[in-house]
């Protein structure tokens, strides 16, 4: 399957927009990433804590910053991604007519493993990551300083592209090199994106085709019942001769309308005795009886129970 291309926020503001969505990178610098230990509660609780989980790791108000939430860890801690909201609406404006699917810090770039560290050097930046969702970015110093806190007994590797010479720090650390090069398609997404825009396009899915053929069912069964109820009212409609007027009709046109709203009424019988027009509906319940009352009628319940109303209403003369 196709991944998202991903192209830096630089790049964009000196080049043209690109026709499909894109991935943008943005400056790692103006984000932090935190683990947070997280309470036994449901996920959109949670999604609620975490500004106040975090105020006092913070220099800034919560309502300040912008959160991306991660998984749940076996370790029971979340990882948050943090960045200035007014950061946020300046790179949103500044993608203004970019069709652009994911917005995120360009130390995502980088591969990640549990066995190791990633860095690299992108003109007179450090790129870190440390695991799947932790990464740094900035000067040599600051980052090199973050790497001997976080590696532990892990190694690290310092990620070199083709035909570029060894950065000196690397040979000095005694670190590890590995030839890269960035990638320009993810084919995966596994960080955290600190804004979505446009929705990828996906295949519907076996749920999804599911309920497309329930929801075409539903209707198809909906255009039968409104057939049968337009040949029902059309059977009331053949009860009355065209010599009948008055009151008759006029009943019977009210009761073609009762039956006509309720969409799982059967008639079941139909009477005229002297004056009373009377008719045993099946089905309906305390919806029809309402609508009946509305329509002049006086429900009661049928001789024989069960759910079938007789509606009888006195025709004036």
């Amino acid at each position: 399957m196709k991944g998202l291309r991903f192209v830096h926020l630089a790049a964009l503001r000196a080049g043209t927009a690109p026709d499909e969505p894109v991935g943008v990178w943005l400056p790692g610098e103006a984000f932090a990433v935190h683990r947070l230990p997280a309470p036994p509660v449901p996920r959109r609780k949670l999604l609620a804590m975490v500004p106040w989980l975090l105020e006092e790791r913070l220099l800034g108000s919560p309502e300040e910053l912008a959160f991306a939430v991660g998984p749940r860890g076996p370790d029971g801690t979340v990882p948050v991604l943090c960045a200035s909201r007014s950061a946020l609406e300046g790179w949103r404006e500044a993608l203004a007519g970019v069709p652009w699917r994911l917005l995120a810090p360009d130390f995502y770039l980088l591969p990640w493993s549990d066995q190791a560290l990633h860095c690299t050097c992108l003109e007179d930046r450090w790129l870190a990551r440390f695991d799947r969702f932790s990464g740094l970015a900035g000067p040599a110093e600051l980052v090199f300083a973050a790497l001997e806190r976080a590696r532990g007994e892990r190694p690290v590797v310092v990620l070199v592209p083709p035909g570029a010479p060894v950065p000196e720090a690397a040979r000095e650390r005694g670190w590890a090199v590995e030839t890269w090069s960035a990638p320009e398609e993810v084919a995966r997404w596994d960080g955290l994106a600190i804004a979505e825009g446009i929705a990828p396009r996906r295949l519907l899915g076996v749920r999804a085709l599911l309920a497309a053929a329930l929801a075409l069912a539903v209707l198809a069964n909906l255009a039968a019942e409104n057939r049968r109820l337009a040949r029902q009212e059309a059977e009331l409609a053949d009860l009355l001769p065209a010599a009948v007027a008055g009151p008759l009709g006029e009943g019977l046109a009210a009761l073609g309308r009762v039956l006509r709203a309720c969409a799982d009424c059967r008639l079941a019988a139909l009477t005229l005795d002297g004056k009373t027009l009377a008719a045993e509906v099946v089905g309906g319940g305390d919806a029809l009886a309402e609508r009946a009352l509305l329509a002049g009628f006086a429900p009661r319940p049928a001789p024989e129970g069960g759910t079938s109303l007789r509606l009888a209403r006195e025709l004036e003369p």
